[in-house]
């Protein structure tokens, strides 16, 4: 067997790239075949299927009672707080506290923009099956 040591360990050198891409069907046009060719598209479409079907989820989770509780919890924690802390408070005596609470803040924030987002996309998306987009 011939190949190569990597730091992965051995990489065979059979077969090749192309010899791969022939059993798979794609014949002699190797990499340029495959861009632009139905090939990638099963996958393309399995990974949108799967983002559209979290985006339902969200909307089916936050639009339950519970969830909307959740969500009213999660942006009162986050967003709706005040932007800062006091230094005379003592929550945070010193510009490193106040930053270290800045970044958790952003991160906070990032996540429940998140969320927003994907009940906003999803509330938008036709039924499983359906193809024609809410406007």
């Amino acid at each position: 067997m011939t190949g190569k040591m990597t730091p992965q360990g051995f990489m065979p050198a059979e077969p090749s790239i192309e010899a791969l891409l022939d059993k798979m069907g794609l014949g002699k046009g190797g990499w340029d075949q495959m861009n632009g060719s139905a090939a990638g598209k099963p996958v393309e479409e399995a990974r949108i299927s799967a983002t559209e079907d979290l985006k339902r989820n969200y909307v089916q989770f936050f639009n339950s009672p519970a969830g909307r509780k959740v969500l009213e919890d999660i942006v009162e924690q986050t967003l709706r707080r005040a932007p800062g802390i006091s230094l005379t408070s003592g929550q945070a005596a010193t510009l490193e506290m106040q930053t270290a609470f800045m970044l958790e803040r952003m991160g906070q924030n990032g996540i429940v923009t998140y969320i927003l987002k994907m009940i906003h996309d999803g509330a938008k998306l036709p039924a499983p099956g359906s193809r024609k987009r809410k406007s």
